[in-house]
């Protein structure tokens, strides 16, 4: 579904912006951004991705590539998707299944930092309590402590959102 807001200009002239469109506009404009002007990557990433010069160029690649860079592991990867994500923009997606179920597993890190809590569709009670934890991604709930400051039932009902949405149990 596609969000458009109207705003009126001094005149009474009315526009309607799309929210689709403007972040295509802003994705497109890093297309052609240097990497280390857009992405505020580690040293680490900003040397592994040396002969990789514009974020276009980055989104060319599929994570299985990326990972045959000399020094470039799990880590760095997730750093990359994390920054990625913070933008809108994501890798290419692998042609083989297998391939990527196993990227999706090495990637689920960063995946768990860029969904927020109010994706996982909790009860109004639960999500206030998860909140006031300061718990805000999902990332948040993979805390060792997490199954001693919530009660069962919100441990429960964490654990179903959280197998609707794809990730693995993080409590035990």
């Amino acid at each position: 579904m596609c969000v458009s807001e109207t705003i009126r200009r001094l005149g009474g002239t009315e526009v309607t912006l799309d929210e689709e469109l403007l972040e295509e506009a802003a994705a497109s404009s890093l297309d052609d951004a240097r990497l280390g002007d857009a992405l505020d990557l580690s040293k680490r990433a900003s040397n592994c991705l040396q002969d990789i010069h514009t974020v276009g160029e980055l989104l060319s690649y599929k994570a299985s590539e990326l990972l045959k860079i000399s020094y470039l592991g799990h880590g760095t990867l997730n750093e990359i998707v994390l920054e990625l994500g913070k933008h809108g923009l994501k890798l290419m997606d692998e042609k083989n299944s297998k391939t990527q179920a196993k990227i999706d597993k090495i990637l689920l890190p960063s995946r768990r930092c860029l969904v927020a809590i109010e994706k996982l569709g909790l009860s109004a009670s639960k999500y206030n309590l998860v909140k006031s934890f300061g718990y805000n991604t999902v990332n948040d709930l993979y805390w060792p402590l997490i199954s001693v400051r919530l009660d069962g039932d919100t441990v429960a009902e964490l654990r179903d959102c959280l197998s609707v949405q794809g990730f693995p149990p993080p409590l035990p």
